[in-house]
């Protein structure tokens, strides 16, 4: 079952999509053989020769095989060493786990769907500053218990959509490289090859494996959550804002009531922020992962992860079509 459109966006499924998964967990076993070869663990023949073995994309059954084999890097490594002479194959996945593949992969999927998710609330935000140069002076009632309180203007509630918005825009994040090994200890591989794997994917150096540390997918999925929670508190101010007449939206009809105009943004907005707060928990209060590689909780992570991207993706693009056609009635 797909959860697109209404639970994702494109480019959200797209990033998360099979094919990612399993061109990530690829790219990620050619820039440690590459990093190998440059620091004289493997021959350079062979580095090179699994680096071109990813020219052409590898199967999505791979990952269905996985369940049967034991992990989804076992079918992998079976295709890499059909496109691969015998050296070559025996220096592939030279002192890597499946874990090691696996999390780095994870990692450079969720950096490119940070990336989407920050360009998603850039223009949230550029609808925000359009809707303050347009409203921003006009009077209104500010509500406490939801009741009419003071005298303010709209652009001071716009103010208040923003400056968390900013500071999440802002926030830093890391995506660091998991290279660790059968336990964690990195027994035969460098530093030096860790920090040239994560310089080769474009992520951060880590200088030590973070396995049952799950920090940095926590770190991840809580900035994705926060994008969700800020979108749902926006689309629920513009859902009752709506409701007593004093904005207005794009509209969706009703099958029941002919006329009657839905504020359908919002709504969406928030039906996926429910959902991406839903999905954030397994990770968020899941189980500690146990000594030194997790079981089940790790896996549960396969599922959760891409999930909250998509969720809190729909939510912010949905808040921002909100913002877009936000008008005040005066």
């Amino acid at each position: 079952m797909s959860i697109y459109p209404g639970f994702s966006t494109e480019a959200m499924t797209r990033i998360w999509s099979d094919e990612s998964r399993v061109a990530a967990m690829a790219d990620v076993e050619a820039a440690v053989a590459f990093a190998q070869g440059e620091a004289g663990d493997i021959p350079k023949s062979s580095a090179l020769a699994i680096a071109a073995a990813t020219a052409e994309p590898f199967p999505t059954a791979v990952l269905a095989a996985g369940w049967e084999a034991g992990t989804p890097v076992l079918p992998l490594l079976d295709c890499f060493r059909s496109r691969l002479d015998e050296t070559s194959s025996e220096h592939l996945h030279h002192k890597l786990t499946t874990q090691d593949v696996v999390d780095t992969a994870l990692m450079v999927m969720a950096r490119d769907a940070t990336a989407e998710l920050r360009r998603l609330g850039n223009e949230a935000k550029a609808a925000l500053a359009s809707a303050d140069d347009r409203f921003g002076r006009v009077p209104t009632k500010a509500r406490s218990f939801l009741q009419p309180a003071a005298d303010t203007t709209f652009g001071f509630r716009i103010d208040r959509w923003l400056a968390p918005l900013d500071a999440l825009l802002s926030a830093p994040l890391t995506f660091p490289v998991q290279i660790g090994g059968l336990i964690g200890d990195r027994d035969g591989i460098s530093d030096e090859v860790a920090a040239l794997a994560a310089d080769g994917l474009d992520l951060d150096p880590a200088p030590r494996a973070w396995d049952t540390d799950r920090t940095p997918v926590v770190d991840i999925v809580t900035h994705a959550l926060r994008f969700g929670r800020w979108s749902e508190k926006v689309a629920g101010d513009i859902a009752l804002l709506s409701a007593f007449g004093e904005i207005r939206t794009r509209g969706g009809g009703s099958s029941a009531a002919a006329g009657k105009q839905n504020p359908i943004d919002a709504m969406r907005a928030m039906a996926a922020a429910e959902a991406c707060a839903g999905v954030a928990s397994i990770v968020l209060m899941g189980k500690p992962h146990e000594l030194e590689r997790g079981l089940g909780s790790w896996h549960a992570e396969w599922f959760a992860v891409p999930l909250v991207f998509m969720t809190s993706g729909a939510a912010t693009e949905a808040v921002r079509d909100s913002l877009s056609t936000l008008e005040v009635i005066t």
